[in-house]
């Protein structure tokens, strides 16, 4: 049941293909069954992104946003990152040192699909 959203920094727009694309390159590395992962593509506008002191005009980062019903922990929660790092980069062209992954807390409990509370 991972959900996960990627937001892309840039004033391009994703390519139409882009978010399948991501959909079942992150089905494999988050090891879902079909139709398990589930993928928001988003676009930050590169007016809408800044760093402190600035930020390199080739830098494009991509920020990932991953939830699922258990959050992983230990050696677990570091290879799960890992791969969608690895994921993401390949699929968007992007850098894997400038893709940023945050974990949300477990979804069990506070999540609810079609109105059924996820145990």
């Amino acid at each position: 049941m991972p959900i996960v959203d990627v937001e892309l920094v840039g004033d391009d727009d994703p390519p139409s293909a882009l978010t399948q694309r991501l959909a079942d390159a992150l089905g494999v590395a988050l090891s879902s069954r079909p139709q398990g992962t589930w993928v928001r593509v988003r676009r930050l506008e590169r007016s809408g992104y800044a760093e402190n002191a600035g930020v390199a005009a080739d830098e494009h980062p991509v920020f990932v946003t991953v939830l699922e019903r258990v959050r992983p922990t230990g050696q677990d929660l570091r290879d799960r990152i890992a791969g969608v790092t690895a994921a993401v980069a390949e699929v968007t062209g992007r850098d894997p040192a400038h893709v940023h992954v945050l974990y949300d807390a477990d979804a069990r409990g506070r999540l609810a699909f079609g109105g059924d509370l996820v145990e």
